[in-house]
């Protein structure tokens, strides 16, 4: 009998994150290891049960944790053909690619596609490919297909509201409470596919305006004005809370930019109070999950995100750990010390969507972060989060101009943080740090402040950075 070998994919891993806490470099590891088992061929939502597919909900929510955790230009310029290829004439993405056979019905699901936050990959994907990567050729390649999925919603939801032709409308998958029905309406789901018509719609006109398309850049971004504003009608209260009172439902409003200004601080205190509820707990399923820590963070409420991030019961991202997972499962409680599997034969082991907290930890608690204006690193964010249970974090990614390093240290109430900046590129560097205390800026001037951020702007080299800093408990 031969002896058995390892299959595994050639992709280059750019470095890695590391932390002052065993469980979160395990909960990193286990999305690297959930990436490497799935990416073969096609980002399959799990290697090891009779599926294998190329589900796009999985894919779209983790991706921009893939691109931080390895390589993936080549293995997804190639992935987004198959998307293509598997896009119907009328213009609708699939939820699966490459496409099933049209013999093959799975678990009752056909051959539909156009479910919210599944077939939208078609547009995310690619968008933040062009973010990451600074490149605009997988995007030139798709444009067709990407437009013709905008009209399809368009004609087929011409007020405004996505409640049409979504198949089989997963909704925030394994949310909790969960809800696994296909195909059913609800007020969630209904929320949950209007605004990701507008994300895809703000998406296309960022990208219209890129590649010189200011015409349908115009189009596009009435679209989104027009979906923003049937979604404000529907869903938003004039305090700030979301007709439908879940974690999901604020994260998609705050981080799709559907909220009137002024509400923006009202909406994300009111999706504090909604954790705080739950024994500061998670809720959100697939779709949501990808958004929790860094909306938080990006609201001010760090404190919160680190809670989540640390917090071991029931659901968490460390309650898995604790019960011995070495890769990211399908349930967070897909297995457990106490009771052991869970009663649902849907319980897959090896499937990463909940690992998408990965970027948050390379994005905000290592800090490196892209620029807002100008993609693929060549200008770039460094800007790390402190905040208790960590005494030190960082990571090192290696972008096309070089690696950039970001690597930082508590020790009391002083804080030390060294970073490198490759060639030929700059940062604009946000120094944690005490208003009105003692900062060594490695010489560099200091130009401002913005809340707990002392700022500053560095060229290639590499500097060592001095404050004082206490997080919030």
């Amino acid at each position: 009998m031969p002896a058995p070998s390892r299959c595994r994919h050639g992709l280059r891993y750019p470095l890695g994150h590391a932390a002052s806490h065993p469980g979160v470099n395990r909960l990193w590891l286990n999305g690297l290891w959930s990436q490497r088992d799935n990416f073969l061929s096609v980002p399959t939502d799990c290697p090891q049960r009779d599926e294998r597919l190329g589900w796009m909900g999985d894919a779209q929510v983790f991706f921009r944790t893939a691109t931080c955790n390895m390589d993936v230009a080549a293995f997804f310029t190639k992935w987004l053909i198959d998307v293509e290829d598997a896009q119907t004439p009328e213009g609708i993405f699939p939820d699966i690619a490459p496409r099933l056979r049209e013999d093959i019905n799975w678990v009752g699901l056909g051959n539909l596609g156009g479910a919210a936050g599944w077939a939208d990959a078609g547009i995310v994907i690619p968008y933040t490919f062009w973010r990451v990567y600074g490149d605009l050729r997988l995007v030139e390649r798709h444009w067709g297909a990407m437009v013709r999925w905008l009209d399809w919603i368009e004609r087929h939801n011409p007020n405004g509201l996505r409640l049409n032709q979504l198949a089989n409308n997963y909704g925030d998958w394994l949310c909790i409470p969960s809800d696994t029905s296909f195909g059913t309406h609800s007020p969630m789901k209904n929320l949950l596919a209007t605004a990701y018509w507008a994300d895809d719609a703000a998406k296309m006109s960022r990208l219209a305006r890129a590649l010189g398309k200011d015409t349908e850049a115009a189009r596009f971004e009435a679209m989104f004005e027009k979906v923003r504003d049937a979604f404000r009608r529907e869903w938003v209260c004039p305090d700030g809370r979301m007709a439908v009172e879940t974690q999901t439902a604020y994260l998609l409003a705050l981080a799709f930019d559907l909220l009137p200004t002024d509400l923006r601080i009202a909406a994300a205190e009111h999706l504090v109070a909604n954790i705080r509820h739950l024994g500061w707990h998670l809720s959100t399923g697939f779709v949501g999950i990808s958004h929790l820590n860094p909306i938080l963070t990006l609201t001010g409420h760090a404190d919160v995100a680190y809670k989540l991030l640390l917090q071991e019961s029931y659901p968490s991202w460390l309650f898995p750990v604790i019960q011995g997972a070495t890769t990211i499962w399908e349930r967070w409680d897909s297995w457990t010390i106490a009771g052991g599997f869970h009663k649902d034969g849907m319980n897959s082991f090896n499937h990463y969507s909940l690992g998408s907290v990965g970027e948050w930890l390379f994005r905000h608690v290592a800090g490196i972060e892209l620029d807002e204006q100008e993609p693929g690193y060549r200008r770039f964010l460094l800007r790390p989060y402190l905040g208790t249970g960590l005494d030190h974090a960082g990571a090192d990614y290696e972008t096309l101009h070089g690696t950039i390093r970001s690597h930082w240290r508590r020790n009391g109430e002083f804080v030390t943080w060294t970073v490198t900046i490759p060639p030929n590129t700059s940062a604009r560097v946000c120094i944690p740090s005490q208003p009105g205390t003692e900062l060594d800026t490695a010489g560099l001037p200091l130009l401002g402040r913005d809340g707990i951020f002392a700022l500053t702007e560095a060229s290639a080299g590499t500097y060592t950075f001095i404050s004082r800093y206490t997080p919030s408990a």
